[in-house]
């Protein structure tokens, strides 16, 4: 039972994410996919943002969604993995750490009433990102180049394993 509650909530949160894409798209029409490719980020300093979230990326196999680059960053940045659950973690943790978006409150929104399993490890996703420094407005791509251990220091994420290169 439990197991088809999980197939089911992730089934909605699922389609309603990717139904809200090309709603977000239309919202930001002046949004440009990033200039800087994964070959190219594989291609940059050891231990650069660029090069351990390239290895971040291949290692799962995955490639950026075009326009959505940021939030594939926030998701290695925090160490949020992929998967229905931890997407709805990460945008308690975006929500505690001051992003305010009609994504963000409508994934917020429909976790709490889909998981309510799930309310306490929420509050705690949202408390951490109120307790780390604010960076969902930086502009990864121009920090690409940046050593990801001194960005975690900044923020003070220290309870992730980043890979190291």
């Amino acid at each position: 039972m439990q197991k088809q509650i999980k197939k089911i909530r992730a089934f909605i949160l699922e389609s309603t994410i990717e139904k809200a894409i090309p709603v977000y798209r239309k919202l930001r029409p002046n949004k440009k996919p990033w200039t800087t490719s994964l070959e190219a980020m594989a291609k940059m300093p050891s231990g650069s943002l660029g090069k351990t979230m390239a290895k971040f990326m291949k290692e799962r196999n995955i490639t950026f969604i075009p326009e959505f680059e940021h939030h594939d960053f926030c998701h290695f940045f925090t160490g949020y993995g992929m998967d229905c659950e931890s997407e709805s973690r990460l945008q308690f943790y975006l929500l505690g750490n001051g992003k305010s978006s009609l994504f963000v409150w409508g994934t917020c929104v429909l976790s709490w009433i889909l998981m309510p399993d799930f309310w306490t490890t929420f509050i705690k996703d949202f408390q951490r990102g109120q307790q780390e420094q604010a960076f969902h407005q930086w502009d990864f791509e121009s920090l690409l180049f940046t050593p990801v251990s001194w960005l975690q220091d900044f923020i003070r994420i220290k309870n992730i394993n980043l890979i190291n290169l």
